[in-house]
């Protein structure tokens, strides 16, 4: 059975989930229950009673409409559940930043600020209107802190 999921998320994200997996011309993002995102989506999801109720969402807010499929038919993502999955998106978006930052930084040296700007560019991510700049860059520098003081830690253990 084919079911929507339909997640309030900020702009960058969504984005980065339609470049990743793919949208349609409706902007619907189909995924496939083997990818890292459908899996997350089947193990959030349980049997649902039939009068369960979804919050409204209205028209104006930045949505993300995903696709899904199951096999059952009163299997679906929890109310409850969907502010945990779309901070799970997040973290994923988080995540692909950090690693193609840090493989670019680690061979190549130097500032990491056009790397930062060349993932965002890839994805579509306007740096004037849909994410503070300085914000994604500050990201991978925090990553870089925490890095730094466990390296620390293992060295004055």
């Amino acid at each position: 059975m084919v079911k929507r999921v339909r997640l309030k998320v900020p702009v960058y994200v969504r984005k980065f989930i339609e470049g990743e997996y793919g949208c349609d011309d409706r902007g619907v993002v189909k995924v496939d229950t083997k990818s890292e995102l459908g899996w997350l989506i089947h193990a959030i999801s349980r049997s649902i009673p039939y009068n369960y109720t979804y919050p409204e969402v209205k028209k104006g807010e930045n949505l993300l409409t995903i696709q899904y499929t199951t096999y059952e038919k009163v299997y679906d993502v929890p109310p409850d559940k969907l502010d945990s999955l779309a901070r799970q998106l997040d973290e994923m978006f988080r995540s692909a930043l950090i690693n193609e930052v840090r493989g670019k930084h680690e061979l190549i040296g130097g500032d990491y600020g056009p790397y930062v700007t060349c993932f965002l560019e890839r994805y579509g991510i306007d740096v004037d209107n849909d994410v503070n700049w300085q914000s994604m860059r500050k990201i991978y520098r925090d990553y870089l802190e925490s890095i730094s003081k466990k390296r620390q830690k293992i060295l004055a253990g």
